[in-house]
């Protein structure tokens, strides 16, 4: 969050993370729906990392369980 409030998104917003694009489209733009789409695919992306992460953990021996 520091990165953007320090350049504002940057040049053609080369600095705009996902959750402050999910902000903008929901509260700024008014468009809740697409902001919902944002937020169904960010839960899918950190899902399948943990699922990834959780097989090379495995794959490696490095289990936790």
């Amino acid at each position: 969050m520091n990165l953007y409030v320090m350049t504002n998104g940057g040049p053609a917003n080369s600095t705009e993370i996902m959750a402050t694009w999910i902000y903008k489209n929901a509260f700024v733009k008014y468009r809740a729906g697409y902001a919902n789409t944002l937020c169904v695919l960010q839960s899918g992306i950190c899902i399948l990392l943990y699922f990834f992460q959780k097989w090379v953990s495995k794959k490696g021996g490095v289990d936790d369980e």
